[in-house]
């Protein structure tokens, strides 16, 4: 712990300077020194303020979903990180995730698994994604996944996503340390000017869960709607068949698990929590490329099951040769009622106002 702080503590110059060209670039688009394109369609970002996973695709996921139910057609753009794809690309059932990337793909698999239609378009530069998307007619909305930083591509609604899972979790965005110091990508307050309304993140295997007091009483602007939501387990599915099964299915089993995300230990705690014995875990760095060595590793089978991330699973379910030998853990999310309420009727009044534009 001490070696970390002095790393920390030798990196705080870089984190400074990083810190100062990111307030600059802010004030230049604040005020409009650095043009910006405005699509003809109502733009919606959902991006967090820290490096690392805020519970941002499946917050993707349930709008595009909801989106499409209500009638409005929506479309996620995404920058395909580390896919090998520039783009504009209109994903396809047929890429892979060393193409497109592991969050594009699982987008794409989470809508055809929800048995509704929503496109998914990979695009180094969001612009010209943007413009694809219009050109190409595939939609009424864009979703843009992960794009807070990326202000060449003008939004209608940006919604901040903080993950509240753990202390360890809020320490990423409350300690005020830069990149690469600490996580921060730009500085907090900076970034919750420019949202339009923050969600709270945690993840937990009970529904509605009670969020700890010192989340509560976090000093956010007075005016900014906050929302509360909560990504709890909804089924296992089976890497093989693609079966969703009940979540006791594997409750007192000894099973493997693996991943490859911003915070595994959030994973493997909520495993834990669903009564599955973890005899193995396996943790990588975010976005890694699965090889058959690293499944050959893990010894999958149906007398140790191998659990995993749905963002993992895009990557590892060629892999998998037998049923019940490999599940991903699927998280559905879940908002209060009439919190719900209040942040779909801000959505709309936004869409509303740029499609009257």
């Amino acid at each position: 712990m001490a070696e970390y702080r002095a790393i920390r503590k030798a990196l705080a110059p870089l984190g400074a300077a990083y810190g100062a060209v990111m307030s600059l670039r802010n004030f230049c688009y604040d005020r409009s020194l650095v043009p910006v394109y405005r699509s003809a369609l109502p733009v919606i970002c959902a991006g967090n303020a820290v490096a690392g996973g805020s519970g941002k695709s499946p917050f993707v996921d349930y709008l595009a979903a909801r989106l499409l139910a209500q009638g409005m057609p929506p479309v996620i753009l995404s920058r395909g990180y580390r896919g090998r794809l520039r783009g504009p690309h209109l994903v396809q059932s047929s890429d892979c995730a060393a193409d497109v990337g592991d969050e594009a793909l699982m987008h794409g698999e989470a809508a055809e698994s929800s048995g509704v239609n929503v496109p998914v378009v990979i695009a180094r530069d969001r612009c010209a994604g943007a413009r694809f998307i219009e050109e190409h007619n595939l939609g009424r909305v864009i979703l843009l996944d992960d794009g807070f930083q990326h202000r060449r591509l003008a939004r209608d609604l940006n919604v901040l996503l903080l993950d509240c899972s753990s202390p360890e979790a809020a320490t990423k965005w409350s300690d005020a340390k830069m990149l690469p110091a600490g996580y921060l990508r730009e500085h907090l307050q900076e970034a919750l000017r420019r949202a339009h309304c923050l969600v709270l993140v945690r993840r937990s295997a009970a529904p509605q869960p009670s969020y700890p007091a010192w989340v509560e009483h976090a000093s956010f602007p007075a005016n900014l709607p906050v929302f509360h939501l909560s990504l709890v387990p909804g089924a296992l599915i089976d890497l093989f068949s693609g079966e969703p099964l009940p979540l006791d299915s594997l409750r007192g089993v000894q099973a493997c698990a693996a991943c490859a995300i911003a915070a595994p230990a959030a994973f493997f705690a909520l495993l834990s929590e669903l009564g599955i014995i973890i005899k193995q875990s396996f943790s990588y760095p975010d976005h890694y490329l699965f090889t058959p060595r690293d499944f050959a590793r893990w010894r999958a089978g149906p007398d140790s099951p191998l659990v995993v991330t749905l963002k993992d699973a895009v990557k590892l379910k060629r892999f998998v040769t037998a049923k019940g030998t490999a599940f991903a853990l699927q998280l559905l999310p879940s908002f209060d009622q009439d919190e719900e309420k209040l942040l779909w009727e801000l959505i709309e009044k936004n869409i509303s106002q740029k499609n009257k534009g």
